[in-house]
């Protein structure tokens, strides 16, 4: 059925009304409505981690940060089930969200885009939150453990998830926080457990699985917008960011690849050594 000119003009009013609307719930929310306050805290956060902190830390005995690491973690796990609680409490969301990555309405439900804004940028406030990991390792000179994997996953998280809010706008993202929130429950548990101290050490025998799982993470997610490219029809600008979401599932695949083969099957294989030797 041709779409005369007499309905199209309401439907494009209506549409360009959205924009404006989705443009003015978003610049609302703190750190959104300019990229100045997000690239001054990465910025901050290189230099910190990289050059001025190892500086201040030289001559410095390490800091004892042991109640500071149990809020940290503690609040990361709260943070992070707190995210995927909202998800799986709004009704019809996981739905809309695999409906809207594939196959996006012009004009999709306002209320719920709304909510997709809000949970997407509580996401990314755990994601900042997550650049005090590479503090406190500095502070306690911990400064092997700054890794470029590990700088360079937390910078790159921070910035991803700041253009997607505030430029790409679709519902695919969103799945990148369900998934990455659920590895985190588990990662951020593990840690809060490790620093109790030597007395549950025993317990935490799962440690090497959380790299498998990191794996499994980027396994789906490069899956899942591999096949949102071949398959859906969506904006240019969605393509542009599914095809960045495939790039960095496979960069983070290779470098969580190398890391688990160096820091476990080396340890496994000196392991095996040292008791042959005996």
């Amino acid at each position: 059925m041709e779409v005369t000119v007499e309905q199209r003009i309401p439907f494009e009013a209506h549409y360009e009304s959205q924009i404006t609307s989705e443009d003015e719930i978003i610049s609302s929310m703190p750190l959104m409505d300019s990229h100045w306050p997000v690239a001054i805290i990465l910025v901050s956060y290189l230099v910190f981690v990289l050059e001025l902190g190892p500086k201040f830390m030289k001559d410095r005995k390490p800091y004892d940060l042991k109640l500071v690491m149990y809020l940290y973690n503690l609040g990361q796990v709260l943070s992070n089930l707190y995210f995927l609680s909202m998800v799986f409490r709004k009704r019809n969301l996981i739905p809309f969200l695999f409906q809207q990555s594939c196959s996006p309405s012009p004009l999709p439900d306002l209320e719920m885009r709304t909510f997709i804004f809000h949970i997407s940028w509580f996401w990314l406030m755990t994601k900042i939150s997550d650049l005090m990991d590479t503090v406190i390792f500095v502070l306690r000179k911990k400064q092997r453990q700054i890794t470029f994997l590990h700088t360079y996953h937390h910078f790159t998280m921070v910035l991803s998830v700041w253009i997607y809010i505030k430029y790409v706008r679709g519902e695919q993202g969103v799945m990148i926080g369900i998934v990455n929130s659920m590895v985190h429950v588990v990662m951020y548990s593990y840690y809060f457990l490790s620093a109790l101290g030597p007395a549950i050490q025993p317990y935490l025998w799962w440690k090497s699985h959380i790299t498998k799982l990191q794996l499994f993470q980027f396994a789906i997610l490069t899956v899942f917008y591999a096949t949102l490219l071949s398959r859906c029809e969506i904006s240019h600008l969605q393509k542009m960011y599914n095809w960045y979401a495939v790039s960095q599932g496979i960069l983070f695949t290779v470098l969580f690849s190398n890391f688990y083969m160096k820091s476990y099957k080396s340890a496994k294989e000196a392991k095996s050594k040292k008791i042959s030797e005996d």
